[in-house]
């Protein structure tokens, strides 16, 4: 399998590349920073910028693969808010120059989405439900949905969401959360939103599972268990050792966040369960694996 990861610099796509390299020809582009893979040079990834149509066609034209996985995006939802000419160059415009060249050479196109296209009135959501999204990073993600469905056959939308695990900078919630702990500093964390954390291992290898199975649609690719993020940092620094006095709940409205959320989202998981081998991981349990991967990185 010819395998093209575009965005392997972030979260999802090092584990994807990490993943397929073993017995796949796989191609990883990168946009502002350089790959820092165990064991590969940086010669191996290829620099794209997926709003540069000219730079998205002659990338494809070349390397000619036969699954595109597009992990890259903007995912700051705040940003997002006071950025939407930037949002949508990235989320939608660059998703429709990947999706132009997977029509014209072929190629399966596997999208991550996420349940922000859903207003969080009546979660969690199935894969049927209709979208409406409340903030602007949820409306492009849902414009580059729409491209994928109204323009491709071959293609596996996964709606995901609250992605945790290690992380070399931090960025993830729990990664921060362990950060800000450690250093002894307080965290807000809204006790009105639910959701449905999701293992970022776990995650990976669920969708290899389906790309491999050849699955096409749109699937959610969650944890099975709906969770306030209050009780979900919590529950991390009782498996963490970490000080949970230094948690704070608050309400979205005393947050004041730039964006709105969804506070009653999640995803439904009975049709991909339904389909895979693999099991999704409830928090614990992928909080669990996660602290042995922090302790033997002695980070925990």
């Amino acid at each position: 399998m010819s395998i093209l990861i575009i965005g392997v610099s972030g979260f999802v796509g090092s584990y994807l590349h990490k993943s397929l390299a073993k017995g796949n020809e796989v191609i990883g582009t990168f946009y502002h920073r350089q790959p820092e893979l165990e064991g590969l040079s940086s010669e191996e990834f290829r620099y794209l910028d997926v709003t540069n149509r000219e730079s998205v066609e002659g990338l494809i034209s070349q390397t000619k693969p036969s699954t595109i996985i597009l992990t890259s995006a903007l995912t700051y939802v705040d940003y997002c808010e006071g950025h939407k000419k930037e949002a949508y160059n990235i989320n939608v415009s660059g998703t429709t120059n990947v999706v132009s060249m997977a029509k014209k050479t072929g190629a399966k196109l596997v999208f991550f989405s996420t349940e922000y296209v859903f207003d969080g009135k009546d979660g969690p959501y199935a894969e049927i439900d209709l979208p409406n999204p409340i903030n602007y990073y949820g409306q492009t993600k849902l414009e580059a949905e729409k491209v994928i469905i109204e323009n491709l056959l071959d293609y596996l939308i996964i709606r995901t969401t609250i992605i945790y695990g290690y992380q070399k900078d931090g960025k993830n919630f729990i990664m921060q959360l362990i950060q800000k702990n450690k250093d002894g500093q307080i965290m807000n964390v809204p006790i009105d939103q639910y959701g449905s954390p999701t293992f970022r291992d776990n995650l990976g290898e669920v969708t290899i599972e389906l790309i491999r199975k050849d699955k096409r649609g749109i699937y959610n690719v969650v944890g099975p268990e709906v969770i306030n993020r209050y009780d979900f940092s919590i529950l991390a620094t009782e498996i963490f050792g970490l000080n949970k006095d230094l948690i704070m709940p608050k309400t979205t409205l005393e947050l004041g966040q730039a964006a709105l959320r969804p506070l009653k989202a999640g995803l439904k998981i009975d049709k991909v369960v339904g389909e895979i081998e693999n099991k999704l991981l409830s928090p614990k349990q992928g909080l669990e694996i996660l602290k042995k991967q922090l302790v033997a990185k002695g980070i925990l």
